[in-house]
């Protein structure tokens, strides 16, 4: 698969998600802080996007970043939807947790 196709496929996944969620492209650029104009480039693929952006990006939008990488299930059921959110819960007391204990000292 060329670097093109990944991106486009990428973008339309994104653009997916963001329709099922009822968010604007412009909404989702604020929380970007990145003009629509940009984030529409993201969404048809011209501009390849980076790691960083995609977490950013499956963070808003609340889904796994895997479900935009070719491979993946476009289908997602509530219960991968909890397990993610359980996870990054998870993840927010792990680190709450070791900052609690280095403030005690």
């Amino acid at each position: 698969m060329l670097n093109k196709d990944i991106n486009q496929l990428i973008g339309n996944k994104i653009s997916e998600f963001r329709d099922r969620k009822g968010l604007t492209q412009l909404e989702i650029s604020e929380k970007l802080a990145m003009s629509r104009s940009a984030y529409n480039q993201l969404e048809i693929g011209k501009t390849k996007i980076t790691v960083e952006r995609l977490y950013e990006i499956s963070e808003i939008l609340e889904v796994p970043m895997q479900y935009f990488l070719p491979g993946q299930s476009k289908d997602i059921d509530q219960t991968s939807i909890i397990e993610f959110s359980d996870k990054v819960l998870g993840d927010v007391l792990s680190v709450l947790d070791s900052f609690k204990g280095k403030i005690a000292k």
